[in-house]
């Protein structure tokens, strides 16, 4: 994303200006994942980008946040307000061949209550991420005394106002490897699109001391991606790709 507009900001709220508020300068440069799996949220005229954890603000060559990347728990970007725009998308232009790297959906697991948070790590005190809802099937990596570890690729639901559906998205940077042909040999250089962005790691509680049982392994699982799976639609959409690639060839 490129700023548009000298009045754009960095809000850690939506509500109401900050003296937290990071000012940005018109052309400096956003990257927050891919544009087809940005959470965009709309209110009135007014439509807002949520910026993830490691976020990075580029000011000409500079990083404005340093390797690690946005340090907040949440932040804010206004996209447009009525006819002003703050922000456009850039789109770069692709050469050569880039290979994209999803993990699998991993091992199934239901959700059993209301809501259950997904956090950053196997603790209550760690940073919630996101929610996923009763009837929710979440792909497990693994499984550490009473809490489960989603796969790096997993997406996760945003809790938005009593009423509003809650918007899907992932957590983690798309893997993304460019191909490079190496002068006079057939080998291969393949590096990462995005070397400096953090791995987030997804955890979610199985049982609760008040709540009871919050996930249950679905041992018998059917239906495929489209039965209660959380997906967003650019990860939906490369899983289908991939099993369209297996059918011809099978």
């Amino acid at each position: 994303w490129v700023v548009a507009s000298s009045e754009c900001r960095i809000s850690m709220r939506r509500d109401e200006p900050s003296a937290d508020d990071i000012i940005l300068e018109q052309d400096d440069q956003i990257r927050a994942g891919d544009h087809g799996s940005a959470r965009i949220f709309k209110e009135g005229s007014a439509r807002w980008l949520a910026l993830p954890i490691g976020t990075q603000v580029y000011r000409g060559s500079e990083s404005l946040f340093g390797p690690k990347g946005f340090p907040g728990k949440s932040g804010y970007v206004k996209l447009e307000d009525g006819e002003k725009c703050f922000l456009r998308k850039h789109v770069a232009i692709e050469t050569g061949t880039t290979i994209t790297l999803l993990s699998a959906y991993g091992e199934p697991w239901v959700v059993e209550h209301d809501q259950v948070v997904v956090r950053r790590g196997p603790s209550m005190d760690d940073l919630p991420l996101g929610i996923m809802c009763k009837g929710d099937v979440v792909g497990v990596k693994r499984r550490q005394d009473n809490w489960v570890e989603l796969v790096q690729d997993t997406d996760v639901r945003f809790k938005k106002r009593e009423g509003a559906e809650q918007p899907i998205s992932g957590i983690n940077w798309p893997r993304r490897h460019k191909v490079s042909e190496g002068q006079g040999t057939a080998q291969f250089d393949v590096s990462p699109a995005h070397p400096e962005a953090p791995v987030i790691k997804a955890w979610m509680l199985v049982e609760h001391k008040q709540l009871g049982q919050l996930l249950r392994r679905a041992r018998k699982r059917k239906g495929g991606l489209g039965s209660g799976c959380v997906l967003s639609a650019a990860r939906q959409q490369k899983y289908e790709e991939v099993i369209e690639l297996c059918d011809r060839k099978s």
